[in-house]
This record gives structure tokens, C-alpha cells and sequence, in this order.
């Protein structure tokens, strides 16, 4: 196993190379000639890939609009609903919530987030701090210009 920057860069890598294979999107062995070998090996058929760039400080650009993070909630009920609450009142929308098992922890969960807003800047620091009061831990993972959907499913 040769870990690779992207899945372009790890077909690009096995072409003309003799017993070596890539995990890639089938548009890439139509792309660069190479023969599909297996089909549907993900463990999620609807898996899709996100990649982020990650600098030394916030993009700067007009139109940040997007913020990604990432948070878990103390061991109660409602204590979810308290931040999806206050994200509601604040009139922010959340394009994404994703729930993960907590590594080493039984039946602890950590929630990854998108929401539409950009949570770096000031105007939100009031929000920042009601979600640190709520949330057992939270990481905002970074703030960037929202970028096009794109659906691959039909591919």
C-alpha cells in the first residue's frame, strides 16, 4: 500500500506499472486507459469524498460563507437539541450533521457540522461562546467560500 495525495494522483501513478492498482472513481480508468477491476468496494454506496485546503490563516475572501466543525454534547437529554436550538435562533442553516462513534469511548458520539455563516468572524463570537457553554468539546475546523454541489450519483 503507497498512500497517494489524491485518487487522480494514485491512477496517474499505476499506469504502465505492472501488478500495481488505484482506488479511484471509474472516471478515471476511461481517463487514463487503465481496466476497472472491482466494482463497489466501498463500504457506503453513496461515499463521496470532501477535500479541504488547510492554511496558516483564514482565507480573507469575500463570500466566506461556509464553516465546517465538529462538537460533542454531555451525556443528557436534549443537550443535541439545545445546540441545533441555538443554531435555529441565530438563523443559521445547517447544510450537514454527521454523528461518529467517539474513538475509545462505548456510546459516545462526536458530531461533524456545516453551516452556512462564517463562525471566524466577530459577528458570531456571541454564538462561538453559547456553543463552547453546550457542546463537552468543540473544534470549528475552519470557515471557506462555499463551493458548488456537485452530485456525482449518476456517473
Amino acid at each position: 500500500i503507497i498512500p497517494a495525495d489524491s485518487t487522480a494522483s494514485a491512477a496517474r501513478r499505476v499506469v504502465g506499472e505492472k501488478g500495481a492498482a488505484a482506488i479511484g472513481h471509474r472516471s478515471l480508468a476511461s481517463l487514463l486507459g487503465l481496466n476497472i477491476l472491482a466494482r463497489g468496494i466501498e463500504d457506503q454506496p453513496d461515499n463521496w469524498t470532501r477535500f479541504v485546503v488547510i492554511g496558516p490563516a483564514p482565507a480573507g475572501q469575500p463570500g466566506t460563507d461556509k464553516t465546517s466543525m465538529l462538537f460533542s454534547v454531555p451525556d443528557r437529554p436534549g443537550a443535541l437539541a439545545e445546540v441545533l436550538n441555538l443554531l435555529a435562533r441565530e438563523g443559521i442553516n445547517m447544510k450537514k450533521l454527521e454523528s461518529r462513534p467517539l474513538r475509545g469511548e462505548k456510546w459516545k458520539y462526536v458530531f461533524f457540522v456545516d453551516v452556512e455563516c462564517d463562525l471566524g468572524n466577530e459577528d458570531y463570537g456571541r454564538v462561538v461562546h453559547e456553543l463552547r457553554r453546550l457542546c463537552h468539546t468543540l473544534r470549528i475546523l475552519g470557515s471557506y467560500p462555499a463551493g458548488p454541489q456537485l452530485d456525482m450519483s449518476g456517473d
